[in-house]
């Protein structure tokens, strides 16, 4: 356990070099994307060298980034499970009181947002249909559908103010549904043949879309 003012005071021994072990942050070795002391990465960004390191678990991400020669560093907590890496770096390389370099990350915008959501919902369903018939390549397009439709709601969904718990809740039904579906006994075949061809190809292309968007 900490808090902001005992990090404060950590990263303030950081910049200064006081701190013990603070010769961990010497980059020792290159690393593809800059080079990497010990466990601590140096980028340069925006023309500034860059010292930081970040972490993850369930539901948060932080990143501490220092540019030493300015003697200024950025540190975000956050409780939500999106990337802040991007944040942190570009607003540690900005010069004191300026605004940070404008980000190159693909901005959906909120309709956007909403459009992804609906889609990965419509993809649930439909591996939902598909697993109707529990067999052959119905079950396969199914399995596909679900995947796609889950990684859809994982990098778009509204997890900056629902908690994660819910696509995890999700995601633990479609996977009871298809482990259900995959031991079910013959059932109505719900797809032609000839339509498996273009829901598949379908199912392609919003997959190869979600894995751009990230």
């Amino acid at each position: 356990m900490t808090t902001a003012h005992d990090l404060s005071v950590w990263v303030a021994a950081l910049l200064d070099r006081s701190a013990p072990g603070a010769a961990a942050l010497d980059p020792l070795v290159d690393f593809p994307g800059g080079r990497v002391g010990l466990a601590w990465h140096v980028s340069e960004v925006d023309g500034r060298t860059i010292i930081w390191h970040n972490g993850a678990t369930g539901g948060s991400r932080t990143i501490l980034a220092l540019d030493r020669e300015r003697r200024q560093a950025v540190l975000l907590l956050t409780d939500s499970t999106r990337d802040v890496d991007a944040v942190g770096l570009r607003l540690a390389a900005a010069a004191p009181g300026a605004a940070p370099a404008a980000f190159a990350g693909r901005d959906v915008g909120l309709a956007g947002l909403l459009g992804w959501n609906v889609l990965g919902l419509l993809m649930l369903g439909t591996a939902v249909l598909r697993w109707r018939s529990g067999r052959g390549w119905p079950l396969v397009d199914g399995t596909l559908a679900g995947a796609t439709g889950l990684l859809v709601l994982l990098v778009h969904g509204p997890w900056m103010v629902m908690p994660t718990a819910l696509w995890l809740g999700l995601t633990l039904a479609v996977v009871v549904l298809g482990v259900a579906a995959s031991l079910r006994r013959g059932g109505p075949r719900t797809t032609s043949r000839r339509s498996l061809v273009p829901s598949l190809a379908g199912t392609a292309v919003v997959l190869a879309l979600a894995l751009w968007s990230v």
